[in-house]
């Protein structure tokens, strides 16, 4: 059987959805033998074909072939590009993320993968961008219609998807993501934690939070939040992740400039390299995540299995991924949570209870267990569509 996947994010530090690609892919890859598999890119970039080759293993992986179908821009690829491939190639299964391309033939199973439907909710949308809203209200309607399975990253996302798609619980397929790099970065000693502090310009004790810096994040709340309580922690400091692309939310350097007395507190790092990760979070005096809305929540599991207590929003989906493992707060409520950064930071109690519930919480999570659980939807036959 031949099943070609999207891997497009892979190589574009786009964070979350890149990881799950490129985590997915490796142990699809490694634990099927018997099928051919095509990763299709749409770069021409040595350095990122360069990276693909040596992330997926391409010398020892001979059943695998990195296709790139270069794009001047993103309509050539979703009108052309790919159908033309799948089918000159002959394709059986495309797994791809979102929006699926035009004229794929109907005996080609499509599955499109689905990390969250923030453009759908009523209080996000306002967030993003009309432009993107346009081409998302236009062309996911489509994709989920041509998809044979629609895959949701967790039961929240799930129910989303019933609920502003309209999709059978037939067609829809709940598949959890799982930690965000390889497991063995876990052995990391003192030594590591020390040069990405020296590296990344990180203070002694820090308060640690990543993710794109867009509106739905919450940045600016959880930067009032920590000047709230600033003087009662003055030796711990705010360490913010995370690249400020497309959709950057400008209420960051606002809510900065309102709190001047904290401006040398809050560091700003930039892209954290994934071999860096796992060491910053290791060094972290806590995990925080803000956000409005999620689909998943990979730094959750992130922090879980770099022992480091985690501070969260009450939505869905940290609520389901974290159960007893983090210490909530209402991402409405600024005192409420600088009164949970401010006890995570100082009681050691609550801390030790956090990690206890986060070792379990991490085991519910694997890689291996979602690539097997991918690998039986490619082989559906047509009758178990």
């Amino acid at each position: 059987m031949k099943i070609a996947i999207d891997i497009r994010n892979v190589g574009k530090n786009r964070t979350g959805s890149e990881v799950v690609v490129l985590q997915l892919v490796k142990h699809v890859i490694r634990k099927d033998l018997h099928n051919k598999y095509y990763l299709l890119t749409d770069t021409h970039d040595r350095n990122v074909l360069e990276y693909i080759s040596h992330v997926f293993d391409l010398n020892t992986n001979k059943h695998v072939q990195v296709v790139s179908l270069f794009s001047p821009h993103r309509v050539f690829w979703l009108l052309f590009g790919v159908s033309m491939f799948l089918r000159k190639t002959k394709i059986d299964v495309f797994h791809t993320e979102y929006i699926v391309p035009f004229f794929i033939p109907s005996h080609i199973m499509v599955l499109t993968h689905i990390h969250d439907v923030s453009f759908a909710d009523p209080i996000i949308r306002p967030m993003i961008n009309r432009k993107d809203l346009f081409i998302l209200d236009l062309l996911i309607p489509r994709s989920l219609a041509r998809a044979d399975r629609v895959i949701a990253v967790s039961l929240y996302t799930q129910d989303q998807l019933k609920r502003f798609y309209r999709l059978s619980e037939s067609k829809v397929s709940m598949i959890y993501n799982a930690l965000g790099y390889d497991i063995h970065q876990k052995t990391e000693c003192k030594d590591a934690i020390a040069k990405v502090r020296l590296k990344y310009k990180l203070p002694e004790k820090y308060i640690f939070a990543i993710g794109t810096m867009q509106p739905r994040k919450n940045i600016p709340f959880l930067i009032e939040s920590f000047a709230r309580i600033a003087t009662r922690i003055p030796d711990v400091d705010l360490v913010l992740s995370g690249l400020r692309g497309y959709n950057f939310d400008t209420v960051i350097e606002a809510t900065l400039r309102r709190y001047p007395e904290i401006s040398g507190r809050v560091h700003f790092t930039g892209y954290i390299d994934s071999h860096d990760l796992h060491s910053v979070y290791r060094g972290a005096l806590s995990s925080a995540h803000p956000s409005l809305y999620e689909g998943f929540g990979l730094p959750l599991l992130e922090s879980f299995w770099a022992d480091v207590p985690v501070v969260a929003s009450e939505i869905p989906a940290y609520k389901e991924i974290s159960r007893k493992a983090a210490l909530f707060f209402n991402p409405h409520e600024i005192d409420h949570c600088g009164e949970v950064l401010y006890t995570v930071c100082t009681d050691k109690s609550v801390r030790k209870e956090l990690l206890k519930q986060a070792e379990q919480e991490r085991k519910r999570f694997s890689w291996d267990a979602s690539a097997d659980s991918f690998m039986r939807l490619y082989t559906l036959n047509s009758d178990d569509r």
